[in-house]
């Protein structure tokens, strides 16, 4: 939903970033939700969210690509490069999770980035909902933290 959101918010060419940041991190918060609801069920147990998880993140990711080249926050043939470069690797590779967040990263920063330079008075709720966050989801980030380290040492 928040991706189709970001899409049809950017077909008009004009950028509103200082809406279009509270939809993508109401999507960032229902992602860290709905994957600690996930992982508090049986290990027997895999909603279908939590087997889709990985392809709904990027999904949303890739909106928020397309938000930004809509706009012309990003020119289109970064964003394109961008798109090929990255299915190549997944075509070669496949898509592990790592490379799923190594890929959405980027785009989040840039969005991020964009959104603070142009909308200065959303930073104070942002670092809020950062820390919130970081109080609420701190060992999750752990998890993600020792899985690169694992995955950089292999």
């Amino acid at each position: 939903m928040f991706a189709a959101v970001l899409v049809a918010a950017g077909l008009d060419g004009r950028a509103d970033l200082d809406r279009e940041i509270w939809w993508l991190v109401a999507s960032w918060t229902t992602d860290m939700v709905d994957g600690r609801m996930s992982r508090s069920w049986s290990p027997d147990y895999q909603s279908w969210l939590g087997k889709n998880d990985v392809y709904i993140d990027m999904f949303v990711s890739v909106a928020a690509l397309a938000y930004l080249a809509l706009t012309g926050l990003l020119p289109l043939w970064l964003a394109i490069a961008y798109l090929l470069v990255w299915s190549a690797l997944f075509l070669w590779k496949g898509i592990p999770a790592l490379f799923a967040q190594v890929f959405q990263n980027p785009i989040y920063a840039y969005f991020v980035f964009v959104t603070i330079q142009n909308e200065p008075q959303v930073l104070p709720w942002l670092l809020l909902w950062a820390l919130v966050g970081l109080l609420l989801f701190w060992r999750r980030l752990l998890e993600l933290y020792n899985d690169t380290v694992r995955f950089l040492k292999s």
